[in-house]
């Protein structure tokens, strides 16, 4: 109940942003059942990941080892050895289910990968993009919600070992300068496009305003 209220209220907030700035006028459709509204965002959040999914993950992955950076090495540490079994849409629905990352979690992981694609040069393909998505979940679970499963479960949930999960969680810390902050316009923003479908756009910092300092 007290998730469910957060929630709302957070929406609510969104919708007193609209109203105060008029950036995009109407009333937003207020959400009846909030679990299939939750739904619906992840199953944007998959079409929005798979969008940007690289055709040739070895060229990919030989590209950033040839002149690897620092930034390069955390990167790598995300691809799996081969091709997961699952599919990306059946893993984080299977997140959805047993992890219940909520609303704004899955609109802030979508905030997250946005900036490790613009800031740290992110080529998205099925050797990394599973275990890049649930870290974005992971951390931003962290950072919406009061109440949260442990590691232990994301690791069983993303089927990882302990360990790695948490090897991934730091690199991911890292890899976004130790800030998570997403500015709620952003996070409007993103849930308006993902809510109706639309592809969310690539912006540089200036233009999305996430503090990265």
């Amino acid at each position: 109940v007290h998730a469910e209220y957060r929630a709302r209220w957070r929406i609510r907030i969104m919708c007193s942003y609209e109203s105060a700035t008029g950036v995009l006028p109407g009333p937003l459709a207020w959400p009846k059942d909030l679990a299939s509204q939750e739904e619906a965002i992840m199953t944007g959040f998959i079409g929005w990941l798979s969008s940007f999914l690289q055709p040739d993950h070895e060229q990919a992955s030989t590209a950033a080892t040839e002149s690897a950076t620092p930034a390069d090495m955390h990167l790598l540490l995300f691809n799996a050895g081969s091709t997961p079994a699952i599919s990306l849409q059946a893993y984080l629905m299977r997140f959805q289910q047993h992890a219940r990352p909520g609303l704004e979690a899955t609109i802030q992981a979508c905030c997250l990968v946005q900036r490790l694609i613009t800031e740290q040069g992110l080529q998205l393909h099925e050797l990394n993009v599973h275990r890049i998505a649930a870290l974005a979940l992971l951390l931003s679970v962290k950072t919406t919600q009061d109440v949260y499963y442990d590691n232990v479960h994301f690791s069983k949930v993303a089927g990882l070992p302990i360990e790695k999960l948490n090897l991934l969680e730091v690199a991911m810390f890292e890899l976004l300068s130790f800030q998570l902050y997403c500015p709620l316009e952003r996070k409007y923003e993103v849930y308006l496009q993902v809510s109706d479908g639309t592809k969310l756009s690539i912006r540089n910092d200036e233009d999305n305003g996430c503090d990265c300092s």
